[in-house]
């Protein structure tokens, strides 16, 4: 998936509406989002990709049951084997995981990932 379906995505996942392009020639996408939407300005969605913080907002959402799918989406992106929840690899991995590969769990956990 290029940059901005991932941003898109993430974006649509975490509540965010009228998602469209800015006009900006860097692809900047633009959006309302879930909570205190601006009336009558769309704000830029967040760089999820790139962005460890916005990240971090996104995996907020996480419900108890998808936060174990996420896990184990997560371990599969460094190529792991699942070990249990205590093991110390996993959360070294989790902790210093870069915002693309925190992306990639996110959608692979609801199923919206694409190759």
């Amino acid at each position: 998936m290029r940059e901005d379906e991932i941003n898109k995505a993430i974006a649509e996942k975490c509540g965010w509406t009228s998602i469209g392009p800015s006009g900006r020639l860097d692809g900047q996408l633009t959006g309302y989002p879930a909570k205190n939407p601006i009336i009558g300005h769309p704000q830029e969605i967040p760089d999820f990709v790139n962005d460890l913080n916005a990240m971090r907002l996104a995996e907020s959402t996480l419900t108890p049951e998808s936060s174990g799918q996420y896990r184990i989406e997560l371990e599969d992106a460094h190529g792991h084997l699942h070990y249990g929840p205590c093991d110390l690899l996993y959360w070294f991995e989790q902790v210093h995981s870069s915002a693309q590969k925190r992306a990639e769990a996110f959608l692979k956990t609801y199923g919206k990932w694409k190759e």
